[in-house]
């Protein structure tokens, strides 16, 4: 059984390597902003309630995004 990712909107950010993100950034398909708030979402995805709640990342910056 293949497991399912529990936010496929971000599945690719979970598989990219730094210098991956790094030219999606340096080539203007990505921006910093849409990167976090995609990861954010994916955090709340893995770790909150539900089947998964992992709790694998214990605090947020709340400014993350300023």
């Amino acid at each position: 059984m293949v497991p399912v990712d529990p936010h496929p909107a971000s599945a690719h950010l979970a598989a990219a390597s730094a210098a991956g993100i790094a030219a999606d950034l340096a080539a203007g398909r990505a921006t910093s902003v849409l990167i976090t708030r995609t990861l954010l979402e994916r955090i709340a995805a893995i770790d909150g309630p539900g089947e998964t709640h992992l709790r694998a990342v214990l605090a947020l910056a709340p400014d993350a995004i300023a």
